[in-house]
């Protein structure tokens, strides 16, 4: 596939309506580094309601897998575009969150409540020696001390990560925990999460305003695009 190809299939034609489901809607995936939070997004997700995904390193690896870091600053600027133009348009997300940095999750959290999103949280659980057979397995390799490394923190953080969202799961992810009941059951929670009414009281107020005025995009009626364009260079800020 050229790179082309994969920007096209992966960039964000905006041709939603104001009706649309899921709108204002975002899950969390969090676990460290080969505990499967892509896996298990596949398996949670039906056709209906179509997340898009928020993750770097997707479009870095892509462009160089073998040396990510020479093409970290070309991924960034096509990540922030794209984030533009989902948020632009209030689309439900997936918000892949491996960092084992609080603040970051925190700084992204409160970027898309301001905005009016509810935002939930799925954490995916897996061993230590899963995860560094899995990451293992990867074209892309990660030393052991990292995974151990972000292991450990995330294991210290992860009650710390409840306290931010009141819609939350855990999901196991070891050798034969993920059975089909485990999956429907997972998949039912989240796809009403997507389906329910806006409970942030800032994306209620804007959703109605939109519905009413038949706005399609919160830009400019809602807030400026300078305003969205700092909310998203605060994402990825440092």
């Amino acid at each position: 596939m050229s790179f082309y190809s994969f920007i096209n299939e992966n960039k964000t034609i905006i041709n939603e309506s104001i009706n649309d489901r899921g709108l204002f809607k975002a899950v969390f995936l969090a676990g460290q580094p080969g505990s499967g939070k892509t896996y298990v997004m596949t398996k949670i997700t039906s056709g209906q309601i179509e997340p898009r995904i928020v993750n770097v390193d997707n479009i870095t690896e892509f462009l160089n897998i073998h040396n990510p870091l020479s093409v970290y600053d070309k991924s960034k600027k096509i990540s922030k575009n794209q984030l533009y133009n989902y948020l632009n348009g209030m689309l439900p997300l997936f918000v892949d969150s491996t960092s084992a940095n609080p603040t970051t999750l925190k700084k992204r959290l409160n970027v898309l409540e301001s905005l009016g999103y509810d935002c939930a949280l799925i954490y995916v659980n897996t061993s230590l020696e899963k995860s560094v057979e899995r990451v293992g397995n990867r074209k892309r390799k990660v030393g052991q001390e990292i995974i151990q490394g972000n292991y450990s923190e995330l294991q210290t953080l992860k009650n710390e990560y409840k306290k931010y969202f009141p819609f939350r799961m855990e999901i196991n992810n070891n050798e034969g925990a993920l059975t089909d009941d485990v999956i429907l059951k997972a998949y039912k929670r989240i796809s009403y999460f997507f389906d329910s009414e806006i409970d942030n009281p800032i994306g209620n107020e804007r959703y109605e305003m939109m519905l009413k005025n038949g706005y399609k995009y919160i830009v400019p009626d809602i807030i400026s695009q300078n305003d969205l364009k700092s909310m998203i260079n605060t994402w990825y800020s440092s």
